[in-house]
């Protein structure tokens, strides 16, 4: 406690400071030697504890710190030994949806992404990958046809469009599968459309309690032929 706020609690004179040989040595470095130490009560709410306080000469300081044993007493600080006792809001809704956070994220809506009508096929042959890769790839590929991710194709229909495949490492040896359609991108019909701004989106989310991240680290769009536009 700072020596100007002691003076101005008026303590008694039965309370008064006690020499204390010992030197403080805050979390940065520096250090302070106590003017002395006195037992005050301290109060928060309807729990009360006494302990010894040792004032500090220091102008700078403005507030008090208490110690840890002060601030469990007195339930500022609730010591968890085990934390499955203690949900959040965010762990309830989880568990109260867990059919959402289970599997692989599906959205319900359709996307609907007109094309021009593509008067030749257009097919990419497969790329030409370096020896080491051919495993991983074969093991992400069946990987992605258990999940229900990607269907294997034995056939190609003579009307398909067949992508550039981009193949990423990550850092944890695994692949990452990208198709490039940049051919399909030029017969799309382009719609001019206006983008909410930020200062826009941020007033439509007034009232709202949960937010959060997504995590979107595998992304996957379900195609299908059309007789106009294929």
């Amino acid at each position: 406690m700072p020596l100007l706020m002691y003076e101005k609690l008026q303590v008694s004179k039965s309370k008064m400071l006690s020499p204390l040989d010992v030197t403080l040595v805050a979390f940065e470095g520096s250090k302070a030697k106590p003017v002395g130490v006195v037992q005050l009560t301290c109060k928060y709410k309807d729990k009360e504890v006494s302990d010894d306080v040792m004032i500090i000469d220091c102008p700078a300081m403005r507030n008090c710190l208490l110690g840890s044993p002060a601030c469990v007493n007195l339930n500022l600080v609730m010591r968890v030994k085990s934390i499955d006792a203690f949900k959040s809001p965010q762990d309830k809704f989880i568990e109260d949806n867990l059919d959402v956070f289970t599997g692989p994220g599906e959205f319900p809506d359709t996307c609907s992404i007109p094309t021009k009508k593509i008067h030749h096929q257009i097919c990419h042959l497969p790329s030409k990958l370096a020896f080491s890769l051919l495993d991983p790839l074969k093991a992400e590929l069946d990987r992605l046809v258990e999940r229900k991710a990607i269907v294997k194709v034995d056939v190609i229909d003579e009307r398909a469009c067949v992508n550039r495949l981009v193949i990423v490492e990550k850092r944890s040896g695994r692949l990452r599968l990208c198709s490039d359609p940049s051919d399909l991108n030029e017969y799309i019909e382009r719609t001019p459309k206006l983008f909410p701004t930020l200062e826009e989106l941020a007033a439509e989310l007034v009232g709202n309690k949960f937010f959060t991240v997504l995590d979107l680290s595998e992304g996957f769009h379900h195609c299908s032929l059309d007789e106009e536009s294929s």
